[in-house]
């Protein structure tokens, strides 16, 4: 469970338990007794910091007086490594062994090896080199890889199955066309990843399970009416392990059908089981780490991330032209999380994050080079705050963030990280600390925290201050530009938890939402009664938006709380009226002030239509 740290004075473990741990601490000092990583790969991490490339222009002195090129170091350094162990590995990483001294120095060699790893290998000119010299390499330091992924046995064709749909086919079985896309005609590499022979285009990117069948004609419904001609791609682990139950499993294709043939959508899935280690495909990558899967392995070269209850106000086409993302250097775009100033990790926990950080980290750069993601670093190392980014909509340029993705990855598999924070949202923007990549160029941080759209209250006096409210279960981002509204995460409906959570607030706080939501009695007007049909119907409703508020958390009276409906899902944010924004003005704080859509009615009337299209995905599927 997040955050849960387990007693460290063991004393009461079972004869299993003792046993398994015991095991667990004989293989990682039989792995990991090497104490020649840390120094050869802080040389290594320095060079790189020099500037130094695979093209040997830099060099250091040796002994005798030749000059050893870099790609000379990297190679002994790996060569050293196999010979010290020729079984090493980090599989034990998905270990928590509950003693920092252990998980710790593992994690940093891990880290450590994965830093030489992309600057000596990784997508080089040098990868020849390096395929033939480590041929199993990636899937030693990626565990979670498929362990003949790199081995070069040619009885092994790394491959992931796409499944499109043909959209001049009405029948369905005639209609799905199920392909092998090869990584490479022997052995695989993860270097291929980010070439243009595999990852072209752009794409509209998500991952999904059978728990979501009721969800995806939503969004897609509104794909459909915003006219896209973007891709889509449903990234899956295991198609069948996502689908078990065969009758949800036809569902898909059929929703996919309909989309493809009637809607005009592009619509496909790819199956990446081939490509991950078994082991971990069911024990491992579940949850949110479908999430990175869909990233690492989606065939696009430039992809927007999509959580599948995420709606979008604009086109597909709109976020990959952002003036930031045309930028030649920029990876990836990420929008700050609501600001939640009560939740924060474990000391423990930013302790082990320090020592994942490179070396000769430069906080004085960063800060001067990177302000957006500076204030997130010192938010969360300094203050132990949680929720830094929001992860339902990433913009990601492939070919350039894919070790940050692969690192996040490797982050979210391991056992003590996830403990201390949600591994979807704190490891995309983490992963390129831990790289050393924190140039102003590589990820851009949107300036604003995010906020909650809805209907605002009647202005009430409060003091000197006249103050509006709005409550909801929506995650709402504006264009940092016009602020508009651009997107939010929850779906629209007016209570994304849905009919569980009409039964749950019915049955346990019935006076309390009979008071509010109460019709009154046909033979006592001084009497309200309130149905779970009605109740129902109220939280089933599509969310109507006039206004979003950013609320200002400095201030006791205007930072976020949580209300009582939708399974206390709710969240209010307060706005003084003097607050409000114009669309197209500029705004230079990231919090404090609210937009109000009913100064545009296109804008007004746009937002509410896409709320009504979503909702009628469900029905008009």
């Amino acid at each position: 469970m997040l955050g849960i740290k387990v007693n460290k004075k063991v004393t009461r473990l079972g004869c299993m338990a003792f046993l398994f741990i015991c095991i667990a601490w004989s293989t990682l000092r039989h792995t990991y007794s090497n104490p020649m990583v840390s120094t050869e790969i802080q040389n290594l991490e320095q060079e790189a910091q020099r500037g130094s490339h695979l093209d040997g222009s830099t060099s250091t002195t040796q002994a005798n007086g030749e000059k050893q090129s870099h790609l000379e170091k990297c190679s002994k350094y790996f060569h050293k490594l196999y010979r010290k162990n020729p079984e090493w590995n980090y599989e034990d990483i998905k270990y928590f062994f509950n003693d920092d001294t252990v998980d710790d120095k593992l994690l940093a060699e891990m880290m450590e090896t994965a830093r030489v790893y992309f600057d000596c290998y990784f997508g080089t000119e040098k990868d020849d080199y390096f395929k033939n010299a480590f041929p199993d390499l990636e899937s030693r330091i990626f565990p979670f890889l498929h362990p003949n992924f790199t081995t070069g046995l040619t009885a092994f064709t790394p491959t992931v199955t796409k499944y499109s749909f043909q959209p001049d086919e009405q029948d369905l079985e005639s209609s799905i066309l199920v392909e092998e896309l090869p990584f490479k005609e022997a052995s695989g590499t993860l270097s291929l990843l980010s070439s243009s022979e595999y990852s072209r285009g752009d794409g509209v990117v998500l991952t999904m399970g059978q728990n979501h069948l009721d969800i995806l004609p939503r969004f897609l419904n509104v794909l459909s009416y915003l006219q896209t001609n973007t891709p889509v791609q449903i990234v899956l682990k295991d198609l069948e392990l996502e689908f078990p139950e065969p009758e949800k499993r036809a569902r898909l294709l059929e929703i996919l059908h309909k989309y493809n043939v009637e809607k005009g959508l592009k619509v496909e899935i790819l199956d990446c089981s081939k490509l991950l280690n078994p082991e971990f495909i069911q024990s491992k990558i579940i949850n949110v780490l479908n999430k990175w899967i869909a990233m690492i392995f989606n065939s696009f070269e430039n992809f927007l991330l999509l959580d599948i209850d995420v709606v979008i106000f604009e086109k597909p086409e709109f976020f990959f032209q952002l003036p930031d993302f045309e930028s030649e250097k920029t990876s990836m775009i990420v929008f700050k999380d609501r600001h939640l100033v009560e939740e924060r990790t474990f000391s423990y926990c930013i302790d082990m994050f320090k020592k994942l950080l490179p070396k000769h980290f430069d906080r004085v750069s960063l800060k001067k080079e990177n302000p957006e993601l500076n204030y997130i670093f010192e938010k969360f190392f300094d203050d132990r705050m949680l929720h830094s980014v929001d992860s339902g909509l990433v913009l990601v340029k492939k070919l350039k963030a894919l070790p940050q993705l692969l690192t996040a990855m490797q982050l979210n598999v391991a056992g003590k990280p996830i403990r201390c924070v949600y591994g979807d949202k704190e490891f995309t923007w983490l992963s390129y600390l831990f790289l050393g990549d924190t140039t102003p160029e590589s990820i851009k941080v949107v300036p604003f925290y995010g906020g909650i759209a809805g209907r605002a209250s009647e202005p009430q006096k409060s003091g000197q201050e006249t103050l509006i409210e709005v409550c909801g279960t929506q995650l709402a981002h504006v264009n940092p530009f016009t602020n508009k509204l651009l997107w939010v995460n929850g779906g629209l409906k007016t209570c994304k938890m849905g009919r569980e959570a009409a039964e749950k607030d019915f049955s346990e706080h019935y006076d309390y939402f009979n008071e509010k939501f109460g019709q009154p009695d046909a033979k006592n007007s001084k009497k309200k009664t309130l149905t779970l049909k009605q109740l129902e119907n109220i939280y089933d409703n599509p969310l109507r938006i006039d206004t979003v508020v950013i609320p200002d958390t400095t201030s006791p009276l205007k930072k976020w709380y949580q209300s009582g409906e939708c399974s206390e899902y709710f969240y209010c944010a307060v706005s003084n009226t003097t607050s409000s924004v114009g669309l197209d003005d500029e705004v230079n704080l990231g919090e404090g002030f609210y937009v109000s859509l009913t100064e545009n009615q296109d804008q007004l009337q746009h937002v509410n239509e896409i709320s009504l299209q979503w909702n009628r995905g469900a029905s008009d599927d």
